[in-house]
């Protein structure tokens, strides 16, 4: 189909809930060859609108039992497939604004699972359980939506810091917007990988005492302060010793 031809359907895509439908199985996988095939031919904004409608999450409809949140197409392993390698040439052309994607849809499942709150006022949140690891998946063949969109957020900080830092503030601004706690843990990720362009971001959060009194950080926080506590002000270093020693 003409790209002319098929931005015509997107629309319809999303309107008509062709997603939705459990008689279309490869639908989801054809969408996305159609995406990649805009991306390679230019019509960027019509590839990332595909790729916000295929990344949808959905609430789980069973009623009983603990419910993840879904792909909108109910098919985890596609979604991974997906995410993973639909995607690789608007991660190339765009990247921050598929991180957006990531971190909107990751989110918004984590609202719909009702892990913890984007409204707290701590940094507690449950992702050290089931994602011990932000750079690897306890089951890397049986992930949820959460896991598989965490992974893919990894993935483009590090494609980006490895091939095009100048971007890596980019990418730093639109994490530090999302409210939910469980981006703290990829903020201090960031910083400890890429610690060069943000050193009034890694003093903000290592001199937060949210962030020292959040048990559920300790995997990132504690490498990031052992790199940087030399880094840091007399002031800065007295802050967070008082904050220790205080038991907070």
């Amino acid at each position: 189909m003409p790209p002319n031809i098929g931005t015509q359907i997107i629309p319809l895509i999303q309107k008509q809930g062709w997603l939705k439908s459990t008689y279309h199985i490869l639908l989801p996988h054809k969408i996305s060859e159609f995406m990649t095939k805009l991306a390679q031919d230019g019509k960027i904004n019509s590839a990332l609108s595909l790729a916000y409608i295929l990344t949808e999450v959905v609430k789980d409809p069973r009623t009983t039992g603990f419910r993840d949140a879904k792909p909108i197409f109910n098919d985890q392993w596609q979604y991974k497939r997906i995410v993973e390698e639909g995607m690789e040439e608007l991660k190339t052309k765009e990247p921050a604004k598929v991180l957006f994607i990531f971190c909107s849809r990751l989110e918004k499942a984590l609202e719909l699972e009702n892990r913890g709150s984007k409204n707290v006022k701590d940094f507690y949140e449950y992702s050290y359980i089931w994602r011990p690891s932000l750079e690897h998946s306890r089951m890397p063949n049986h992930e949820d939506v959460k896991n598989v969109l965490i992974g893919a957020i990894i993935d483009v900080i590090h494609s980006v810091g490895e091939s095009k830092p100048e971007k890596l503030k980019r990418l730093a601004s639109i994490i530090k917007k999302y409210q939910h706690p469980v981006f703290r843990r990829i903020e201090l990720y960031f910083y400890r990988v890429f610690p060069s362009q943000f050193p009034n971001d890694i003093r903000r959060l290592l001199t937060d005492k949210r962030a020292i009194k959040a048990s559920n950080l300790r995997r990132e926080y504690i490498p990031l302060l052992k790199n940087h506590f030399s880094d840091l002000s007399v002031a800065a270093q007295g802050k967070i010793l008082k904050f220790i020693s205080s038991g907070l």
